[in-house]
């Protein structure tokens, strides 16, 4: 490894025969292999991005429908104790 003037490292290869066409292709196909590798984990992000979108909108829906569900129940809940509180009523009246 040698640093020319403009402090760019250049890497020579090991053997010290000069075959610099067979590391500079070596290098291109590390690049090439880099880029591949690139794409497919941001492919990978973007599905999991757009899993975790729907994830999301599907819970905020169930949590709605739960949240209307529960105001139905406590409604009911309420309906009914008035209903109790006038049948004790009428049942004390009555006595």
């Amino acid at each position: 490894m040698v640093r020319n003037e403009n402090d760019t490292v250049l890497f020579y290869p090991k053997d010290g025969n000069g075959n610099y066409e067979e590391r500079l292709r070596q290098l291109q196909e590390k690049v090439s292999s880099l880029r591949m590798s690139r794409r497919i984990l941001m492919s990978l992000i973007d599905q999991i991005q757009k899993e975790n979108e729907q994830e999301v909108q599907r819970l905020q829906k169930e949590k709605i429908r739960l949240q209307r569900s529960n105001q139905q129940y406590a409604s009911l809940l309420l309906d009914k104790n008035r209903d109790i509180l006038e049948l004790k009523k009428r049942i004390q009246a009555s006595n």
